[in-house]
């Protein structure tokens, strides 16, 4: 404990009872004697309000041993400390990149940002970068190919898939996927809101974008492609006051011998449109239930020019170069509550009534006509306003029919995109016809946690394989079962705590994380 809590200080956290934290200079417990002042070279006591000890232990950080509460290794050194720690080394001026791929032969791999998109660099198409069809998220780690909303949940992960292709004439080389998440925005700046970001929620400093995960890509050969799974856990939607489940995604393919094109700091979205090695996914799932409404949905409305500070919103319900049979208008209203501080500035900027769109009532509006614009809209950098929409449909969606409706974020003087989301309602019953078709089986590892002697309890799942992986992804047992209901498993020499358990079966895969005492 010792040891580990000193080399945290040398890496540049503070104890969790100093008056630093949390963004608002306030103390995340109060395990130590006092509450320690914002500054190391002043000291003294009570600088601020003593938090109480926390209940399931302390993290590395704290002090409290000295309490009956004591040290809990299992929450590590804690999301905030955590992540002053991987700061530092991340921008640490004694440090360079560490590149794990040595100079070799140049390969040429890619992510599409959208359909037709063939890796030409910067990509030539005029639509918007945030649609790619090769990221996705499975609210399991079931390989399915359809996009889904990611899910909330401790049990087991949510899968981030990413299809990398091969344009180049050699098979490709070493190479690393790094995958980053942020609060979804019609305004993302890179690297701001994809690394250690956080946003003040309610007084409480929530994370709204880290990196999500990193994972080796394997040699693809030319004209073929691999699909790479990521596990992921969300952050808690309890700790968002709007918009509680939609996230954007970032994949950045990284190699020496397959370098980026013109990667800078600023907007992501000319990030995406130059350089191949970078994919974007901002696409929001709904399920619509034809006897009832769709569900309000949310987005962030983000300033992100330095050197402007207006905007225009657009909204847009026929896509480009999308294949659409039914444009959302056609069959519903959308109703645009807005925050009141963005309501006054739209109102100031000129806005009036008119066809398509209009004041529906206090910081509400009406759109009912494709391409309605919020225009000259003053939105300083750095501020972030809510918006939420109500979709109104007045008639029933078929089996399978798709609507969209895509939130476009232009700058305000030179009328280019600078970000937007793209939301997806779908017919509800279908959906979940679709969900229960693409998982019919299940397992459980019992007991769990258990001491590495458990039983896989099959259910549905006939011929197949099952595998466990540490958490290095190192397969540490795998073995083929046919028609058998339970498992027998002898784990007891492993010398990790926590190993995934996968099995392939009936053409899907399912996951689930064992916890060894």
């Amino acid at each position: 404990m010792v040891v580990t809590h000193e080399f945290g200080h040398l890496f540049g956290s503070r104890h969790t009872h100093a008056c630093i934290w949390n963004g608002n200079n306030t103390a995340i417990d109060g395990c130590g004697s006092c509450q320690e002042n914002a500054d190391p070279n002043i000291p003294g006591c009570n600088w601020c309000t003593q938090p109480p000890v926390p209940s399931n232990g302390g993290t590395i950080m704290s002090y409290c041993h000295i309490t009956s509460a004591g040290i809990n290794f299992s929450l590590g050194f804690g999301p905030q400390p955590g992540n002053v720690i991987r700061d530092r080394v991340a921008n640490g001026s004694c440090l360079s990149a560490c590149d794990p791929c040595p100079p070799g032969m140049a390969f040429d791999i890619y992510s599409k940002d959208r359909p037709y998109d063939t890796g030409v660099e910067p990509n030539p198409d005029t639509g918007w970068m945030w649609i790619s069809e090769d990221i996705w998220i499975r609210q399991t780690l079931d390989g399915g190919t359809t996009h889904q909303n990611p899910e909330y949940k401790l049990s087991e992960p949510n899968g981030v898939y990413v299809k990398i292709r091969n344009r180049g004439t050699n098979t490709s080389g070493c190479a690393r996927l790094k995958v980053y998440f942020s609060k979804a925005s019609t305004g993302l700046q890179w690297p701001t809101h994809f690394n250690n970001y956080y946003q003040n929620v309610g007084g409480t400093s929530v994370l709204h974008g880290d990196i999500l995960g990193v994972a080796d890509i394997p040699p693809i050969a030319p004209g073929s492609s691999v699909t790479i799974e990521l596990p992921w856990y969300p952050p808690n939607p309890a700790d968002f006051t709007t918009d509680i489940h939609h996230f954007c995604l970032v994949s950045r393919i990284l190699s020496v011998n397959d370098p980026m094109y013109n990667e800078v700091s600023g907007p992501i979205s000319p990030n995406v449109k130059n350089n191949n090695n970078i994919a974007w996914k901002n696409v929001s799932v709904y399920n619509v239930d034809p006897n009832d409404l769709p569900a309000p949905a949310s987005v962030y409305v983000r300033g992100i020019n330095r050197n402007g500070a207006t905007n225009t919103l657009t909204f847009v319900d026929d896509g480009l170069n999308d294949d659409i049979k039914t444009p959302l208008y056609e069959v519903a209203e959308v109703e645009l509550e807005v925050e009141p501080e963005l309501f006054n500035r739209i109102l100031e900027a000129g806005f009036e009534d008119r066809e398509g769109i209009k004041i529906l009532k206090e910081n509400t509006f009406l759109i009912t006509q494709n391409k309605m614009e919020l225009p000259n809209i003053p939105i300083e950098y750095g501020e972030t306003f809510a918006i939420t929409f109500k979709f109104h449909l007045f008639k029933e969606l078929l089996d399978g029919e798709t609507l969209l409706f895509d939130v476009l974020q232009l700058d305000g003087e030179k009328q280019i995109p600078e970000g937007g989301e793209r939301f997806v309602i779908v017919n509800g019953k279908a959906g979940e016809v679709q969900r229960t078709n693409s998982e019919p089986g299940s397992f459980k590892i019992v007991p769990n946690p258990n001491n590495g002697v458990f039983k896989l309890e099959l259910e549905n799942l006939t011929n197949g394989s099952y595998q466990v992986f540490d958490v290095y992804g190192k397969i540490v047992l795998e073995a083929n079962f046919t028609n058998e209901k339970e498992l027998n498993i002898d784990l007891s020499k492993g010398k990790e705590k926590l190993y995934f358990v996968r099995i392939n079966a009936n053409g899907i895969q399912l996951s689930k994380i064992l916890v060894k005492k």
